[in-house]
């Protein structure tokens, strides 16, 4: 889930929420 929640907002998944 955090993957493809980072992926949507196009974040990278070290300063990814909770």
């Amino acid at each position: 889930m955090k993957d493809a929640y980072t992926k949507k907002l196009g974040m990278p998944r070290q300063q990814t929420p909770l």
